[in-house]
């Protein structure tokens, strides 16, 4: 049987560039067409921000204080909604970056998928989405669960209760740690009943409650790993003053440490997470502060425990912006973004950058309801650049994939007949489909493919490898 070589030649881009910090997304509480919110964008490099879509309700409604968006490895863009969907209960979406459009993947009902759901999701080393709702499941407490987006199947991995070795109501996001455990926190449950740190084997299924914060804590901000491999995270309240927390977990020797208690002067009650810097300090944002009552935005070094506030937040309209509930973001371009969700010209929340370097900030964005949304308060995403604008891609003298990017079919046509075997890979290099053709053309189809970019490995009949072309699907 004679065997024929094909030979990939480079796909051509109609633009390459990659520029630092250039598109930040993120959503509102409220505003927007339909007053139930919205996802927007921001362009650092024009200063121009625009409304992706509105949220009416069927497709969400109020994304959930210290929400925010995930961009994964197939390059979408996915969120959460507290309500909205056929159960009004919250919805799993994705946003298509290259294409605006947006999908509502999964609809939270309750009992059966849990409901309400708070935090952003992340993405496991497995490829799977992995999140949290504040409510429904078995015992009405929420649950954690993941969702794998090239199946599109959803899965609760763990109904949490009122149990002391669970916890209950968790509002923060998830964390996969270096030792590949997803680290929680709940705001309720536990030895006393203020929650829980807690700790969940992927692989297992099992969840193991690992701290139980003190009376009047109440976390809602999720866990971040310091460079030290330390856990450190924030309690609304608690500690010598009542007015929250900063502290750190060590997940190999299970010992907490309270790092810095919070007395009003330079911030009190931080809802979000911190950041931490490539030099090693961290940022955070605190909801309110005995100064100027708006909130501030500070740093904290892990090594001496030190913490100085960087900038206040003044509300009224002459000011700021006030009262944030996420976690501000370090930029590629080193700038430190954030959001406040109350406050400034139209009592709507500001997006505002911070330069460590000159101790200056700037109020970019001033939310308008109707607008571009209101009560600004989950947390900013740097979307990666990933080129998109595609020429098809010829297989020299050989072959010819057509069309790319595609919907539903794209067409590889063969110039000469033989046996060609096709690997289809997500771009985490998971095998997706693998099929063998016979003649000269093939119809690839989607079926079921969620949008994004994949690879297709070409195989000679004998196996051998020979090369490999992007597709995208749209």
């Amino acid at each position: 049987m004679k065997k024929h070589r094909l030979f990939l030649i480079g796909i051509v881009l109609t633009s390459t560039s990659f520029l630092q910090a250039q598109t930040l997304y993120g959503d509102c509480y409220s505003g927007g067409a339909s007053g139930y919110g919205v996802v927007f964008n921001y362009n650092t490099i024009t200063g121009k921000d625009s409304v992706n879509f509105s949220f009416n309700g069927t497709n969400g409604n109020s994304p959930y204080y210290s929400s925010g968006l995930l961009q994964a490895i197939d390059g979408m863009l996915y969120g959460t909604t507290s309500l909205g969907g056929t159960s009004n209960k919250g919805v799993l979406y994705m946003l298509n970056p290259m294409t605006g459009h947006d999908t509502v993947l999964l609809n939270f009902d309750g009992a059966v998928h849990g409901a309400t759901p708070y935090g952003t999701l992340i993405q496991g080393k497995d490829g799977l989405l992995y999140g949290i709702t504040s409510a429904g499941g078995d015992s009405s407490y929420g649950v954690l669960y993941s969702y794998d987006p090239v199946k599109l199947k959803d899965s609760v991995r763990v109904t949490l209760n009122k149990s002391i070795t669970q916890g209950k109501n968790p509002y923060a996001s998830l964390l996969q740690a270096s030792d590949g455990f997803i680290y929680g926190v709940t705001s309720q449950g536990g030895l006393n009943k203020q929650g829980i740190i807690f700790r969940f084997n992927p692989e297992t299924n099992n969840d193991t409650a690992l701290f139980s914060f003190a009376i009047n804590t109440a976390p809602k901000g999720g866990l971040i790993q310091g460079t030290d491999g330390l856990l450190y995270g924030m309690t609304v309240h608690g500690g010598t003053s009542n007015a929250g927390t900063i502290y750190s977990y060590d997940p190999v020797k299970y010992k907490d440490s309270i790092r810095v208690n919070m007395d009003g002067t330079k911030g009190e009650y931080p809802w979000g997470s911190l950041v931490q810097a490539p030099s090693g300090k961290m940022y955070g944002l605190t909801y309110n502060d005995l100064v100027y009552n708006g909130g501030a935005l500070f740093s904290f070094n892990p090594i001496n425990n030190n913490d100085s506030v960087l900038m206040w937040l003044k509300p009224g309209t002459s000011g700021t912006g006030s009262n944030p509930y996420g976690s501000p973001i370090i930029a590629s371009n080193g700038l430190v973004y954030f959001l406040t969700a109350h406050g400034a010209a139209n009592g709507n929340g500001t997006l505002i950058s911070y330069n460590p370097k000159t101790g200056k900030d700037t109020i970019l964005v001033v939310f308008n309801a109707s607008i571009n949304g209101a009560t600004a308060s989950g947390n900013l995403l740097e979307y990666k650049t990933v080129p998109t604008s595609l020429n098809n891609i010829a297989l020299q003298k050989y072959a010819e994939v057509y069309p790319n990017p595609f919907h539903a079919t794209t067409h590889i046509l063969f110039t000469e007949s033989g046996i060609h075997i096709l690997e289809v890979n997500n771009i985490a290099g998971r095998e997706i489909e693998k099929v063998e053709c016979i003649g000269m053309q093939y119809d690839l189809q989607c079926n079921g493919f969620s949008p994004g970019i994949y690879f297709i490995k070409v195989f000679d009949q004998e196996q051998k490898y020979i090369a490999v072309a992007r597709i995208v699907i749209e």
